[in-house]
């Protein structure tokens, strides 16, 4: 497996396995649209490669991992409302402030040493093969941050459990709309040594 950053001809790749990881996983995202392709359309023009790192198996992207500064405003999807409204029309001003706009009220302290993991994936044909494990791994050796944060949905007990084992801690949550499915979205920490 190579790890490294992701490049221009990775963007429609990580779209494709950002879209499987969620939209089949997730019944809200379907209320912008039911169009599986539309939603990957949106992924792949909102991506800010420079954010992600991969996961290389055979020639194959068999992950990806996005990791921003929230301090510095900084996300692994584009902050252009235009391109939200572009694909979902008034639904994207609702996804945009889900996704960007709601930040603002993320509770946990972070820095200018805090990395913020936003976007986690991996491909169904590499699942459980430790890959989004070795890219998070990854991150944590390099020296731009101390502490990294996570946000994960309360009900992905698996996610929370692969946090839980490389490290991270739960250090606060925060309620989410019940009709939604979720219960609280979980914020989660790791400190390096």
């Amino acid at each position: 497996m190579q790890i490294g950053k992701a490049s221009e001809p990775d963007r429609e790749k990580i779209a494709e396995i950002i879209t499987d990881g969620f939209y089949d996983h997730d019944a809200g995202l379907k209320f912008f649209t039911r169009n599986k392709e539309k939603f990957k359309k949106f992924i792949a023009n909102a991506l800010l490669l420079e954010h992600f790192y991969i996961a290389v198996i055979d020639n194959e992207i068999a992950g990806a991992v996005g990791c921003t500064n929230k301090r510095k405003k900084q996300f692994s999807l584009s902050t252009d409302i235009k391109i939200y409204i572009k694909i979902f029309g008034f639904k994207g001003i609702i996804l945009w402030f889900m996704l960007v706009g709601g930040e603002k009220y993320i509770k946990p302290k972070t820095n200018e040493k805090t990395g913020v993991f936003d976007i986690v994936g991996t491909s169904a044909k590499h699942q459980r093969m430790g890959v989004a494990s070795a890219i998070i791994r990854h991150i944590f050796s390099l020296p731009e941050y101390d502490n990294y944060m996570l946000e994960v949905a309360d009900t992905n007990t698996s996610a929370i459990k692969l946090y839980k084992k490389l490290g991270f801690t739960e250090e606060s949550r925060r309620k989410f709309f019940q009709k939604s499915g979720i219960n609280h979205f979980v914020y989660m920490r790791y400190w390096k040594g």
